[in-house]
């Protein structure tokens, strides 16, 4: 009984005995963003997500994100969306990434609810800060489908815009 014991405490530590190596492992980030309204809605808006999702490998993450988008003093809205992101490495601190949130956005503002998929692809750069965090910027398109008169007009609203993100 005291050998089985042992060979289970020996292989519990044994796991954590090389973290550095392990194929997934948590990444999370934060960022803000500014967005330029597009097309029929050329509303602006401002945005703060979160983002808790896994690394897998060098080259692939995925995660689970919450967001809050604001258009004015009346007009805001919340996002939750599945993140997926592939990185290309450059460098040792630089990795090119492809990122893509699908999602869907519920809120309020001054002329009803803000209701929709959203779907936004993102192309941008990832500057490593230390071995486990990095500086993100990227570039994104934004499509909200609302199918409602909303702001002045029927159909959906698109942007173009950036954010900046730490990555952790």
């Amino acid at each position: 009984m005291k050998k089985i014991l042992l060979l289970t405490v020996v292989s519990v530590l044994s796991l954590h005995a090389f973290p550095q190596n392990r194929l997934v492992k948590y990444q999370g980030e934060v960022s803000v963003g500014y967005a330029f309204g597009i097309g029929k809605i050329d509303s602006n808006k401002a945005s703060l997500q979160i983002v808790n999702g896994v690394r897998i490998g060098k080259y692939f993450a995925v995660g689970l994100g919450l967001g809050w988008d604001c258009r004015g003093e009346y007009a805001w809205g919340l996002s939750t969306f599945g993140n997926l992101k592939g990185y290309l490495l450059v460098s040792e601190k630089m990795s090119l990434f492809l990122s893509t949130d699908v999602g869907g956005g519920w809120g309020k503002a001054n002329r009803g609810e803000i209701n929709g998929v959203i779907v936004s692809p993102a192309l941008g750069v990832s500057l490593k800060v230390s071995p486990q965090s990095a500086i993100n910027v990227s570039l994104a398109y934004t499509h909200q489908a609302f199918g409602k008169y909303r702001f002045g007009a029927y159909g959906n609203y698109d942007a173009l815009g950036i954010k900046v993100g730490f990555q952790f």
